[in-house]
């Protein structure tokens, strides 16, 4: 299940679904996935930060013990001021 939601949001990420992703509550799979709310807010901390034209790098996109993801993302500005 953990696998299957995180292969949701990075697909919703990448195709800048923000929308979808704000509304995790109604995902498939989001209450094995996602103990508790304060795992998911940091990833939404940092969409809020992203203009249109930021790229995202998505690392350490790994599953461990079936069940335990430490998926993280950051931002690379298109242009640095």
């Amino acid at each position: 299940m953990a696998k299957m939601f995180n292969n949701e949001i990075i697909k919703l990420i990448e195709n800048n679904d923000h929308e979808k992703i704000i509304n995790f509550s109604s995902m498939k799979n989001l209450k094995l996935a996602v103990p508790t709310i304060k795992h998911f807010l940091p990833l939404l901390y940092i969409l809020a930060l992203k203009f249109d034209t930021d790229k995202i790098q998505i690392f350490n996109n790994e599953i461990d013990l079936g069940s335990i993801s430490m998926t993280s993302i950051s931002l690379m500005p298109s242009t640095i001021i």
